[in-house]
């Protein structure tokens, strides 16, 4: 795969991804999400770190490799509402 090769990720793992990169634990986007924790990690093994073709679940290695892909940069359009309250 290229580095510069987009994923194609569904709104739900947008929105994991995001918050793993901003440094927000399994539990605590769990609580976000209103999602069990069990749930959430099943999301990053079995869709996100497939995706990003990592061989074990690893949350350090998935967060450097999509910020490596620019994933970033994304604001997932679920949090967006809650980004704009903040624009002046």
């Amino acid at each position: 795969m290229e580095a510069n090769q987009q994923i194609f990720l569904t709104e739900i793992e947008e929105t994991i991804l995001f918050l793993l990169i901003s440094n927000y634990s399994q539990q605590e986007i769990a609580q976000l999400l209103k999602y069990s924790r069990k749930k959430v990690v099943k999301i990053i093994a079995e869709s996100l770190c497939s995706k990003f073709e990592l061989p074990v679940l690893s949350t350090k290695l998935l967060i450097n490799k999509a910020i490596a892909k620019g994933y970033s940069m994304i604001i997932p359009t679920k949090l967006l509402p809650k980004v704009n309250c903040f624009v002046y």
